[in-house]
């Protein structure tokens, strides 16, 4: 369970939890230690341990901190394809080499979500503007994209510091309550095993749900997905 992150527990064991309702059925007729009642005692001990370290109110910071972040990543990434964009003339002659905006190298990054980096990174793009403006003005470069960019990237700066500080708050909760999570990682892992040996025989195609590859990938996902989703 070593990649399991601990703000990551609650999602994967309710995805857990999920798996083992929907296919109750097979667990019971594998092993009788899978009834209503360890049903309840996961639920429980899933809803118990979201008290101790994803309060409601943290929990609301952080998912709203988390949204404006995924957002910011985003309207950088759109600019730096909007100032591609404006790089090339009809027929795509290029104005300036678009190597000089470093444009790559930012929505790499992105990628990344390495703040410093976009940050450091965005300097070769204003430059490259202001540098040439003279130019570019004629395809719809002014100083204003480099307003809006930068105004971003500050927000981003100080949007992943917030985010940095309620991690914190979370982390010394985590640290209060470890070994209650590493109870419910030890029954995660319990259910993902017995999930696996049950859909090797009865659909081997569909084991890979009860993988920690599989839970990971979706409960990722489903931050981003869930923060890049309009209120």
């Amino acid at each position: 369970m070593a990649k399991l992150r601990n703000n990551e527990v609650i999602r994967v064991a309710e995805l857990a939890f999920q798996n083992l309702s929907d296919d109750l059925h097979l667990f019971k007729s594998f092993s009788k230690s899978f009834n209503s009642e360890y049903l309840a005692k996961v639920n429980h001990s899933i809803e118990n341990l979201r008290i101790k370290i994803a309060p409601a109110d943290l929990t609301s910071k952080i998912r709203n901190a988390e949204k404006r972040y995924y957002q910011l990543l985003s309207l950088i990434k759109e600019q730096t394809i909007r100032i591609e964009d404006l790089c090339t003339l009809y027929k795509q002659r290029l104005i300036v080499p678009r190597g000089q905006f470093k444009l790559y190298e930012v929505r790499r990054e992105i990628r990344k979500e390495n703040v410093k980096g976009i940050y450091t990174g965005l300097e070769a793009t204003f430059t490259a503007i202001s540098k040439n403006i003279a130019h570019l003005k004629n395809v719809g470069f002014n100083q204003s994209i480099i307003q809006e960019l930068d105004s971003q990237r500050k927000e981003l700066v100080a949007t992943k510091k917030e985010l940095d500080k309620l991690y914190a708050e979370q982390k010394d909760l985590f640290a209060a309550n470890q070994e209650q999570i590493l109870q419910l990682q030890d029954d995660i892992s319990y259910i993902n095993k017995y999930g696996k040996l049950i859909f090797q025989r009865e659909d081997a195609a569909q084991k890979e749900k009860y993988t920690l590859a599989y839970a990971l990938s979706k409960v990722r996902q489903e931050v981003k997905d869930a923060a890049m989703t309009e209120a």
